[in-house]
């Protein structure tokens, strides 16, 4: 009887010490890193001529497109930036970092299908003459999804134009052919559904599963073109194959928390 009341009491202090492992590998999820992968330089020209290009044809300043990488975290986008300053090598600061309003924007950054990584360009001034090598320093902050929920609608026909709601989320078939990629080729597909809601602010959703009447799975692509649309907080989504009508699942994040990514990136203009 001894041995046993041993045996339980050391059984009762291991759960405790297991949920506090769990929750100290929880703590310890990586943090995003960020990296500078191109780098562009407009210089400016007379505004008479620059005036008859289509917006952003001839660009004027300096501009550094930064990879951001979260691999334990599942990226919803760009938050802001909480401090920033973009100099170059000859010690000529390109953007005031009293004023970060020209860099705090999200409408022209894409988030990868994984939510994995996310792009988007850093404007700033020209660089100095001589300069080589732009740098920069800062503090980025990036939304990151959690708190996975799903809504479905049943019985819906993927017919053109048909649309229903999944709880929070209105659910449309925009094509009867979508196109989609499959190791690097374009194919031809069937119904295109886009995924979209006025509830949540950013594209939230995960994924998209599709079953048909006997609950089977069907194969369901990302497009091959046209995945990413500004303004739009929406997700599209490709059958492959042709089916008239199954339940709709839509897997999604229901809140999301800030976290920091430490910023300091030299980006040679000549790479």
């Amino acid at each position: 009887m001894r041995k046993w009341s041993i045996l339980s009491a050391c059984a009762m202090l291991c759960v405790p010490l297991a949920l506090a492992d769990d929750r100290k590998d929880d703590s310890k999820k990586a943090a995003p890193t960020a990296k500078a992968v191109g780098v562009s330089v407009g210089r400016k020209i007379d505004d008479k001529v620059a005036d008859q290009f289509q917006l952003g044809k001839i660009a004027r300043g300096t501009e550094v497109e930064l990879l951001v990488r979260s691999p334990d975290r599942p990226l919803l986008g760009f938050e802001k930036w909480s401090k920033l300053t973009v100099e170059d090598d000859k010690g000529n600061v390109l953007n005031d970092p009293r004023d970060l309003s020209r860099v705090n924007f999200a409408v022209l950054t894409q988030v990868s299908f994984d939510r994995a990584a996310m792009t988007f360009s850093v404007p700033a001034g020209l660089p100095g003459k001589g300069a080589t090598k732009v740098r920069l320093q800062g503090e980025l902050l990036v939304l990151c999804g959690t708190e996975e929920k799903a809504a479905e609608a049943k019985k819906f026909d993927l017919a053109e134009d048909h649309k229903a709601k999944a709880g929070d989320f209105e659910v449309k078939v925009v094509s009867k052919k979508g196109l989609y990629r499959d190791n690097g080729e374009y194919r031809v597909g069937s119904a295109e559904l886009r995924v979209s809601s006025d509830v949540f602010k950013r594209n939230v959703v995960k994924s998209l599963v599709v079953k048909d009447g006997d609950g089977n799975v069907l194969d369901v692509a990302r497009p091959g073109v046209g995945s990413w649309v500004p303004f739009e907080a929406s997700s599209l989504f490709v059958l492959t194959k042709p089916v008239k009508q199954g339940t709709v699942v839509v897997t999604y994040f229901d809140k999301s928390e800030q976290a920091k990514v430490a910023i300091d990136l030299r980006v040679g203009l000549g790479e």
